[in-house]
């Protein structure tokens, strides 16, 4: 996950000139103990070879020689040239690594990178300290290889990562069902079958490949068959314990990034030095991203490195800082875009005491029944958009059909909210299943409304999340839904307004049965944690965004992204296709060629939940000098009243020759 296009634009300066001149072994291998090998691409200053340097290493499995090439040109060359070995580093069955291909954050990934990392701390271009860091993936495999404290890694940087794999990634938010973690169980599985490079791996390339088309897990029978937080998923959770990290951790979020609650609790339950880095982004290295004001995340991270990596690195560290970025309302055109806002400052310890401002629903007296019509929220923005949307600006009030709405009084001062605000409300329910979807939104003074968070909650999850409960039918009970946190400077004048629905497809996959709630408002409180005056100081904005020069490439088709939403006149049947073309390139150093284009597609007809379907069509092909490879496959996911049921095929070509294809069709119980 993550944009790795590389993309920037005429506000990003480029550097050419560093301190340090570098040399690039495109081709390193380090050797694992069974005989396996794990591909990797160096940056290192000439010096490193006299005098030994720490290593910064990323590491998932985005393949060096080709997706990730772009961006990693706007990275790796800087840290070699301010004096690091920086290394782009392959799991196994991935890129020119060798060994089949495994499921998300499995035992051997983290051993092979300890190994990996022991064998780059004897190297003699090394001063044998270590760090880890990357986004997303490479930031959990950050997170999760500190917790086993390997012995030379002194440092990390997790950009947008989470601390817990099944309330906070892309699966199972607060027990519902993410098409978006459909999306990448099928685009997960692609990746896995993709081939090595033949002109760097050698000879037994196509054998590898063909390993890897047979080997592939099936990751979304694997993921459909944990649908509660067990054991599967507390593996690489550190949530499970804080204290397991020494390595000295900055942690970096961004407001519009769908993982930043975990940095807000990785900062309270961190117990390593560490800092907070928070800003507008979305799923994005904060001087690539697409919102702005960017940052200069290059000029931060190396500050971090020389500060924990070097001879004189501090053996305690006082009490960390967080620096936010704190947004102000944005009109809908500059939405996505840019975002006016100020730099805050404040110790990590301020954190764990904000204050709360409680606004009651008291208002609205009287009982409101809600059971929201399935394509409701057709058009609304999907999880993990990599930014602030799909490129469509939805007013909230297009997403208020079949929703209660609450406006709540008009704030007489201003109000610095900051943190996860949680809604508790009273209800009973027809179901013992159901869902609770809950945006807040901002009402300007000129009565503008701007989206600020949502939150999502699996009724029978009310309790937590290792079982699900039944909610007892017709009986009033109180639930509390977690909003996503945010960093925001509310007007005087202006009020919030709470819509609460009870579905959201196809952001959630929908119960089988729709439930029917009546919500007791009287009893209903937004808390909202806000910054007081005094705990928190202007700071400094960061750095500018800079970059090194950008890979050298030859686009062939540009990246593209659009979307398509068709109800009928009846409103009955509805559908949503949304089809991102990661366009075409040529690399110039390697002539090779790549492409990419996902397609999902989401149908339902209203009244009939089990009529949902969604259908993952991707598209991957590799060419050079006359060689090409291909890999297509799609995946369908639909549902009947016990369970899920997906069907899927994948057809690989060499030269438009078909060297293999294979269909499935599994059926997981529902929980």
């Amino acid at each position: 996950m993550g944009d790795m296009s590389g993309s920037t634009d005429g506000d990003t300066e480029i550097v050419r000139d560093f301190p340090h001149d570098i040399r690039i072994e495109p081709d390193l291998r380090i050797p694992m103990s069974d005989g396996r090998i794990l591909s990797a691409r160096l940056w290192l200053p000439v010096s490193a070879d006299e005098t030994p340097v720490p290593a910064v290493i990323e590491y998932d499995p985005y393949r060096h020689r080709d997706a990730s090439y772009p961006r990693d040109a706007l990275i790796h060359p800087w840290f070699a040239g301010h004096g690091f070995a920086s290394i782009r580093l392959q799991p196994a069955g991935a890129g020119d690594s060798t060994g089949a291909p495994m499921d998300e954050y499995v035992r051997q990934e983290q051993d092979d990178c300890i190994e990996a990392l022991a064998w780059i701390a004897n190297r003699r271009w090394c001063s044998g300290k270590t760090g880890l860091y990357g986004l997303s993936w490479g930031a959990n495999a950050a997170l999760q290889v500190a917790a086993r404290r390997p012995p030379s890694l002194k440092a990390i940087i997790p950009v947008h990562g989470t601390d817990n794999r099944f309330t906070d990634d892309i699966h199972y938010k607060n027990g519902c069902l993410l098409t978006a973690g459909l999306a990448w169980g099928a685009t997960f599985r692609l990746y896995a079958q993709r081939p090595p490079d033949p002109e760097s791996f050698g000879a037994g390339w196509r054998a590898e490949w063909l390993d890897r088309l047979d080997a592939a897990p099936d990751v979304l029978q694997t993921w459909l068959s944990h649908q509660t937080l067990d054991e599967y998923w507390r593996h690489g959770s550190v949530s499970e314990n804080y204290g397991a990290i020494e390595a000295a951790t900055l942690i970096v979020a961004g407001w519009a990034d769908d993982y930043r609650n975990a940095a807000l609790r990785l900062a309270a339950g961190l117990t390593c030095p560490h800092d907070l880095l928070a800003g507008p982004w979305g799923h994005e290295y904060p001087h690539l991203a697409g919102t702005k004001p960017r940052a200069g995340f290059l000029q931060i991270a190396t500050d971090w490195w020389n500060r924990w990596l070097r001879d004189d690195a501090p053996a305690t560290d006082a009490d960390g800082m967080a620096r936010l970025y704190l947004e102000d309302p944005a009109p809908a055109a500059t939405r996505g875009k840019a975002r006016d806002g100020c730099w805050k400052s404040l110790p990590i310890s301020g954190l764990s005491a904000l204050p709360e401002k409680r606004l009651y629903l008291s208002g609205a007296a009287e009982p409101v029944t809600v059971c929201t019509p399935l394509c409701a929220a057709i058009a609304a923005d999907q999880w993990l958009t990599q930014g602030r949307g799909n490129g469509n600006v939805i007013d909230p009030r297009d997403l208020e059909t079949g929703a209660a709405v609450f406006d709540l009084p008009v704030l007489e001062a201003p109000l610095e909210v900051f943190g996860q605000p949680s809604l508790t409300v009273t209800l009973t329910s027809d179901c013992p299943a159901g869902h609770l979807i809950v945006r807040l939104s901002s009402v300007l003074p000129d009565n503008d409304i701007q989206p600020l968070t949502m939150g999502l909650l699996n009724l029978r999850f009310r309790g937590g999340f290792d079982a699900p409960l039944d909610m007892p039918v017709d009986e009033p009970i109180s639930v509390t839904v977690p909003l996503d946190a945010l960093a925001h400077r509310l007007p005087a004048g202006g009020r919030l307004r709470l819509s609460i629905s009870t579905r959201a497809w196809p952001l959630v996959w929908p119960e089988a049965v729709p439930a029917t709630v009546t919500l007791l408002p009287s009893a209903g409180v937004l808390s909202l944690p806000y910054l007081p005056a005094g705990l928190a100081a202007d700071a400094p904005d960061p750095p500018d965004a800079s970059i090194p020069p950008p890979a050298g490439l030859t686009w062939i088709r540009p990246d593209s992204l659009s979307l398509d939403i068709v109800q009928d006149d009846g409103g009955d049947r509805a559908a949503r296709t949304q089809t991102r073309d990661h366009g075409a390139f040529r690399i110039e150093e390697t002539g090779m060629e790549t492409s990419m284009t996902e397609t999902q597609t989401f149908t339902s007809t209203e009244n009939d939940a089990l009529s949902a379907q969604a259908v993952f069509a991707n598209t991957i092909r590799f060419a050079r000098n006359g060689w090409s490879a291909k890999i297509e496959s799609e995946v369908v996911v639909s549902a009947d009243a016990g369970a899920f049921r997906v069907r899927s095929f994948v057809r690989a070509f060499e030269a438009d020759r078909p060297v293999h294809a294979d269909t499935a069709e599994i059926a997981v119980k529902r929980v």
